[in-house]
């Protein structure tokens, strides 16, 4: 998994990483955001229609669309796997963040702002 230092990768800067269930996690970046698992474990609980919609990275496999995590959350859930019952909550997570550029909480640093219009 990740080592928490800034990533190139589909996640970009991970913003936030929750484990859902063994080795499965529910990652929020700038980039993207979605759900990550080993690809063997992808393999063993998933429908094959969700695992063609799968991005490999490395030996993980993530899921970046919305109805693939929905189906992946609810397999989950019927496998009583996920750590915690709240898994609606997981999904409006992943939901509530539709453009996670414009969210990442940081600010623009001073030489970015128009300083027209300011008393100084």
């Amino acid at each position: 998994m990740r080592d928490g230092r800034p990533n190139v990768d589909i996640w970009g800067n991970i913003l936030t990483c929750v484990e859902i269930g063994y080795g499965i996690y529910c990652i929020i970046g700038d980039k993207n955001k979605g759900i990550e698992m080993a690809r063997k474990t992808a393999e063993e609980l998933l429908p094959e229609s969700v695992q063609t919609q799968l991005i490999e990275d490395n030996s993980d496999v993530c899921s970046t669309d919305s109805l693939s995590n929905d189906i992946i959350l609810n397999t989950l859930q019927e496998k009583g796997l996920l750590y915690n019952a709240k898994e609606s909550s997981i999904s409006d997570a992943l939901k509530q963040l539709e453009e996670p550029d414009y969210v990442t909480g940081f600010k623009p640093a001073i030489s970015d702002i128009e300083l027209e219009g300011l008393e100084l």
